[in-house]
């Protein structure tokens, strides 16, 4: 799975304290589908969005009270326009008691 495959997690674990829905981010940053890659991106995250909000994720893992967490994990290096735009969607997810975080991961030969 990954970032193109809408309504789908991609995979997820469970800590201590919160429950972790990662999302696969293999396309590169070329500069001419910057937009449309962040527009992907943003499907992606609003499908989890969805899934927590609806309470479907602890129905699936059965761990109430604990923090959703959205991970983006990025194998190719994100530009600033996908930071900026990660920055703005954790500070509004904070509010909602709901945590946003990424890495860069690049793919190994």
């Amino acid at each position: 799975m990954s970032v193109v495959d809408r309504n789908v997690i991609d995979f997820w674990h469970v800590d201590d304290d919160k429950i972790t829905l990662c999302i696969s981010d293999h396309i590169p940053w070329d500069d001419e589908i910057v937009n449309a890659h962040l527009v992907i991106l943003q499907d992606k995250i609003n499908d989890y969005l969805d899934f927590i909000a609806s309470g479907q994720i602890y129905e699936q893992f059965s761990d109430k009270g604990k923090i959703p967490n959205i991970k983006v994990i990025f194998c190719y290096k994100p530009v600033d326009a996908a930071i900026d735009f990660l920055k703005n969607v954790k500070t509004v997810l904070k509010e909602d008691d709901c945590a946003l975080e990424w890495i860069f991961r690049p793919i190994e030969d």
